[in-house]
């Protein structure tokens, strides 16, 4: 008889796999030939489920952690998984494979698939929220956050579309940036984003960010400070 710890594992690789986490880190970060046992795809997927359960993200801790749930592992993946698959050198291996930017951009097009629900409602305007938080949006996993204190990340939001692109932007210009250059659907689809005027906070008034929302087309809706926009001027 084997006894082992269930607990939340079953529930989060079921949603991750529904979510095709594994599927579609193995098609966008493939392995060499070398690599043995269990996928990159699956391995960082239960690493995640790790994380997610134990609220621990050490890497010298998933080996043991693992050891102790082999059998459940392996049942719900529905392969055979090994302790040896979690060792600080392989996970070593899957955070270096994981460090490729171009690789993400694919992933995250193709995961808005999985995750989101697209209707054609026509958007015109893109709302932009941003806090002190600043970020790399070209990091996920791990966001390098910047100095600036804790605060939500910043997120971009097609009106009645779609929430933002994942990861953290500078401000409300990597934010504009990165909404405009990672569409929420796939190219061609019939309700793709094309154009659309910003709407943000008093930050929205930068003079980068106005400068880059012009260049592109697109026209803005912010609070301007008295310097950049004179009371007279206002009033007139």
């Amino acid at each position: 008889m084997t006894s082992e710890r269930v607990e939340d594992i079953p529930l989060l690789l079921a949603q991750m796999e529904r979510m095709g986490v594994p599927s579609l880190l193995d098609e966008y970060f493939p392995t060499q030939g070398n690599w043995q046992g269990l996928s990159l795809g699956w391995t960082a997927t239960i690493w995640l489920a790790h994380i997610l359960s134990e609220g621990d993200h050490r890497l010298n801790h998933v080996q043991p952690w693992a050891e102790k749930r082999l059998e459940t592992l392996s049942r719900c993946i529905g392969q055979e998984v090994r302790a040896l698959d979690f060792s600080d050198d392989r996970l070593a291996d899957v955070l270096s494979a994981l460090s490729q930017d171009v690789a993400w951009d694919g992933l995250e097009m193709a995961r808005n698939g999985h995750l989101r629900r697209v209707y054609d409602l026509n958007p015109q305007q893109v709302r932009l929220d941003s806090t002190p938080w600043v970020g790399d949006p070209r990091r996920v996993v791990p966001v390098r956050a910047q100095q600036g204190p804790p605060a939500r990340p910043a997120a971009g939001e097609r009106d009645a579309l779609h929430p933002g692109p994942a990861g953290l932007a500078s401000g409300h210009h990597g934010v504009a940036r990165t909404v405009r250059r990672r569409p929420a659907v796939p190219p061609g689809h019939p309700a793709g984003a094309g154009g659309g005027g910003p709407a943000g906070a008093v930050v929205m008034g930068g003079l980068r960010t106005r400068a880059f929302t012009q260049a592109g087309g697109d026209f803005y809706l912010g609070p301007l400070s008295e310097r950049q926009l004179p009371p007279e001027v206002l009033e007139a």
